[in-house]
Protein backbone atom coordinates (compact mmCIF):
# COMPACT_ATOMS: atom_id res chain seq x y z
CA UNK A 1 0.00 0.00 0.00
CA UNK A 2 1.32 3.73 -0.81
CA UNK A 3 1.48 6.45 1.69
CA UNK A 4 -1.03 8.81 1.99
CA UNK A 5 1.77 11.64 1.01
CA UNK A 6 2.68 9.29 -1.78
CA UNK A 7 -0.75 8.84 -3.20
CA UNK A 8 -1.46 13.35 -2.92
CA UNK A 9 1.81 14.26 -4.36
CA UNK A 10 0.58 11.75 -7.56
CA UNK A 11 -2.65 13.48 -7.71
CA UNK A 12 -1.04 17.07 -7.49
CA UNK A 13 1.64 15.76 -10.35
CA UNK A 14 -0.41 13.95 -12.48
CA UNK A 15 -1.81 14.77 -15.74
CA UNK A 16 -5.32 13.58 -17.08
CA UNK A 17 -5.44 9.63 -17.97
CA UNK A 18 -2.76 8.68 -16.03
CA UNK A 19 -2.59 5.67 -14.17
CA UNK A 20 -1.80 4.80 -10.51
CA UNK A 21 -1.85 1.32 -9.46
CA UNK A 22 -2.75 2.25 -5.36
CA UNK A 23 -3.47 -1.11 -3.55
CA UNK A 24 -3.06 -4.82 -4.31
CA UNK A 25 -5.09 -7.25 -1.98
CA UNK A 26 -8.64 -6.90 -0.93
CA UNK A 27 -9.24 -3.47 0.23
CA UNK A 28 -13.07 -4.10 1.95
CA UNK A 29 -11.19 -6.47 4.43
CA UNK A 30 -7.15 -6.68 4.37
CA UNK A 31 -7.05 -9.14 6.76
CA UNK A 32 -8.18 -11.85 4.61
CA UNK A 33 -6.32 -11.09 1.46
CA UNK A 34 -4.11 -13.54 0.17
CA UNK A 35 -1.02 -10.68 -0.89
CA UNK A 36 0.50 -9.87 2.26
CA UNK A 37 -2.50 -9.55 4.70
CA UNK A 38 -2.29 -6.97 7.30
CA UNK A 39 -4.32 -5.96 11.26
CA UNK A 40 -3.98 -2.63 10.63
CA UNK A 41 -7.47 -2.28 9.37
CA UNK A 42 -7.29 1.58 10.68
CA UNK A 43 -4.50 2.72 8.04
CA UNK A 44 -6.20 0.77 5.31
CA UNK A 45 -9.44 2.41 6.23
CA UNK A 46 -7.64 5.76 6.34
CA UNK A 47 -6.17 5.56 2.87
CA UNK A 48 -9.00 3.83 1.06
CA UNK A 49 -11.55 6.83 2.69
CA UNK A 50 -8.55 9.47 0.80
CA UNK A 51 -8.87 7.44 -2.40
CA UNK A 52 -12.61 7.92 -2.47
CA UNK A 53 -12.67 11.43 -1.35
CA UNK A 54 -10.29 12.18 -4.39
CA UNK A 55 -13.14 10.27 -6.39
CA UNK A 56 -15.84 12.27 -4.82
CA UNK A 57 -14.03 15.41 -5.81
CA UNK A 58 -13.99 14.60 -9.53
CA UNK A 59 -10.39 13.98 -9.43
CA UNK A 60 -10.12 10.09 -10.33
CA UNK A 61 -11.91 7.61 -11.91
CA UNK A 62 -12.01 4.50 -9.94
CA UNK A 63 -11.01 1.03 -11.68
CA UNK A 64 -10.67 -2.56 -10.02
CA UNK A 65 -8.56 -5.73 -11.62
CA UNK A 66 -9.18 -9.19 -10.36
CA UNK A 67 -6.15 -11.09 -10.11
CA UNK A 68 -7.27 -14.18 -8.14
CA UNK A 69 -9.49 -14.87 -5.52
CA UNK A 70 -9.27 -12.10 -2.80
CA UNK A 71 -6.21 -10.53 -5.30
CA UNK A 72 -7.92 -7.52 -6.58
CA UNK A 73 -5.53 -4.47 -8.27
CA UNK A 74 -6.84 -0.95 -7.22
CA UNK A 75 -6.54 1.70 -10.02
CA UNK A 76 -6.81 5.51 -10.09
CA UNK A 77 -7.00 7.17 -13.40
CA UNK A 78 -6.63 10.82 -13.27
CA UNK A 79 -9.71 12.38 -14.58
CA UNK A 80 -8.12 16.13 -14.91
CA UNK A 81 -5.06 18.49 -14.52
CA UNK A 82 -4.97 21.02 -11.54
CA UNK A 83 -3.84 24.55 -11.26
CA UNK A 84 -1.46 25.62 -8.80
CA UNK A 85 -3.97 27.16 -6.77
CA UNK A 86 -6.45 23.75 -6.85
CA UNK A 87 -3.31 21.89 -5.62
CA UNK A 88 -3.57 23.70 -2.47
CA UNK A 89 -7.28 23.36 -1.80
CA UNK A 90 -7.58 19.88 -2.67
CA UNK A 91 -4.47 18.69 -0.02
CA UNK A 92 -5.69 21.08 2.14
CA UNK A 93 -9.36 19.32 2.05
CA UNK A 94 -8.53 15.70 1.20
CA UNK A 95 -6.59 15.93 4.77
CA UNK A 96 -9.02 17.41 6.25
CA UNK A 97 -11.35 14.74 5.12
CA UNK A 98 -9.13 12.27 6.35
CA UNK A 99 -8.66 13.67 9.50
CA UNK A 100 -11.92 14.24 10.36
CA UNK A 101 -12.98 11.01 8.83
CA UNK A 102 -15.51 12.39 6.62
CA UNK A 103 -16.44 10.12 3.87
CA UNK A 104 -19.05 11.01 1.40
Amino acid sequence: MMSFKAFQNWINKSRKGEKLSYYRGYIADPTIQRIAPTNDRVRVDKFRRQVMNAYDDDLVTLVQRKHGALDYEYIAIRKNALTPKEVEKVRIGTLAKVINGVSK
